[in-house]
């Protein structure tokens, strides 16, 4: 009888660990066990090349050049955020109501593709572009259906033919559109060099960043992008 309750014991001494480890398993690779935030690599000289796959998204400081968890963000913690597919999101309007985050940033299109000359005297808010400036979000029609995008100036530059109906289409500012329906569903994006000029969620400093290259896969987008700060 001592022999069976040692040999029951150990068998679910095996399935709890079975159990719980499995459970771990499934918490992510992530510092905070959330296993919903992509990852930020610096790679040095102002560059970073990021990573987001599913549903996941990331937050980054340009002020500390590092990945903000998303248990951490306030306004002063992160700047620019990233998620799928082409989007990517300032410390502003509805993504800081979203989180909570209370940012003051804002993000200027300076129609400039050269990095090293762009200054700050080039953040103008001018004619149409003038709502875009921090993030909102609006129903376009896309890829066949209506969705719900969350946007700014980086992402897109217009509504198309539409009147902001939830059957607008889109002009992307992210990527060459043309070029990219002239190759098909390429997996490197001719991105546009366009640079961008960002307040920080401080509502303080400002930088420039610029999207010298973007890579979409079927489970996941890889930006890599420039910056530097103007203050």
């Amino acid at each position: 009888m001592k022999r069976v309750s040692t040999v029951f014991i150990c068998l679910l001494s095996v399935i709890a660990a079975l159990f719980f480890g499995g459970c771990d398993n499934n918490q992510g690779s992530d510092d905070n066990g959330q296993g919903t935030e992509g990852t930020i690599t610096v790679t040095g000289d102002g560059i970073i090349t990021v990573t987001v796959k599913g549903e996941e998204k990331c937050y980054f400081s340009i002020s500390t050049e590092e990945q903000v968890r998303e248990a951490s963000i306030n306004k002063n913690t992160w700047d620019i955020g990233f998620q799928r597919p082409r989007t990517i999101l300032t410390n502003s309007g509805i993504t800081a109501t979203t989180l909570n985050s209370d940012g003051a940033g804002m993000v200027w299109y300076t129609e400039k593709t050269d990095f090293d000359t762009v200054v700050l005297d080039d953040a103008v808010k001018t004619g149409d572009l003038s709502e875009y400036f921090t993030d909102t979000s609006k129903w376009f029609y896309s890829m066949g259906s209506d969705q719900n995008i969350t946007y700014n100036v980086i992402n897109y530059t217009g509504y198309g033919t539409g009147s902001g109906t939830a059957t607008d289409t889109f002009k992307t500012a992210l990527y060459d559109q043309k070029q990219f329906y002239k190759r098909g569903e390429a997996s490197s994006y001719p991105v546009t060099n366009i640079v961008y000029i960002v307040q920080h969620g401080d509502g303080v400093h400002v930088s420039k960043i610029q999207v010298s290259q973007y890579e979409y896969a079927s489970s996941s987008d890889t930006y890599v992008v420039k910056y530097k700060t103007l203050d």
